[in-house]
């Protein structure tokens, strides 16, 4: 059974994200993704339990160093 891959993506440059979606669909990765900017936003989307989360390094309202410590 073929199970999509839950991707939080913590960006806030969309584009950034569109390309990383054209690289999971060039693979044939199913998937479903929400972005998100900070760290109210991320907290929720936490909720969610994704199986997978890329972060941008900095941003300017949060950071991955921010998000490791959520």
């Amino acid at each position: 059974m073929k199970k999509n891959l839950k991707i939080l993506a913590v960006e806030d440059n969309e584009y950034d994200v569109e390309l990383c979606c054209l690289t999971l669909t060039e693979y044939g990765i199913e998937y479903q993704l929400e972005r998100v900017e900070d760290e109210l936003r991320f907290r929720e989307a936490l909720q969610n339990q994704p199986d997978i989360i890329l972060c941008d390094y900095t941003m300017p309202r949060f950071s991955a160093p921010a998000a490791l410590n959520v």
